[in-house]
C-alpha cells in the first residue's frame, strides 16, 4: 500500500483525523498534494496544512490570547515593583544590612568547613 494507506479515493483527509482541521483552515489544492506525491513518493504520511485560513475565526482567539498576556503583563509588573519596594525598605535599614553580612559570612564558614572536611576524608580515604 504505501504512502497511500488510510487514504480515500478522493483524497479528502488521511485516516478521518483532518476533517475539523479542514473545516478550520482549509484544506490543499489537489494539484499540490499530486505534486507532493511525485517528489516525495512513497513512505510519505501526508498532512494537510493550512494555505486558506480562515481569519474571521482566528482574529477573536487571538485577541482575548492578547488581552489576557496584558492582564499577565499587568499583574507581574505589580509584583516587580511591590518586591522593589520591598528590597529598598529592606535595604534602608542598618539592622537588615547587618544580618545580611553575618548571613553571607556563614554560608562563606559553613562552605569553607565542608571543602576541609571534604579534603581530610579523602586524604584518610
Amino acid at each position: 500500500m504505501g504512502w497511500a494507506a488510510g487514504w480515500d479515493e478522493n483524497k479528502k483527509g488521511i485516516f478521518g483525523q483532518i476533517r475539523g482541521w479542514e473545516r478550520e483552515w482549509g484544506a490543499l489544492e489537489e494539484g499540490y498534494i499530486d505534486w507532493i506525491y511525485r517528489e516525495w513518493g512513497n513512505g510519505v504520511v501526508l498532512q494537510r496544512v493550512a494555505w486558506r485560513i480562515d481569519w474571521s475565526r482566528a482574529v477573536p482567539r487571538w485577541e482575548a490570547e492578547l488581552q489576557s498576556l496584558e492582564n499577565e503583563d499587568c499583574r507581574l509588573d505589580a509584583m516587580i515593583c511591590s518586591m522593589q519596594e520591598n528590597l529598598i525598605s529592606l535595604s534602608e535599614d542598618e539592622n537588615n544590612e547587618k544580618w545580611a553580612l553575618f548571613s553571607h559570612n556563614c554560608h562563606v564558614i559553613v562552605l569553607l568547613f565542608a571543602l576541609l572536611l571534604a579534603i581530610i576524608l579523602a586524604i584518610i580515604c
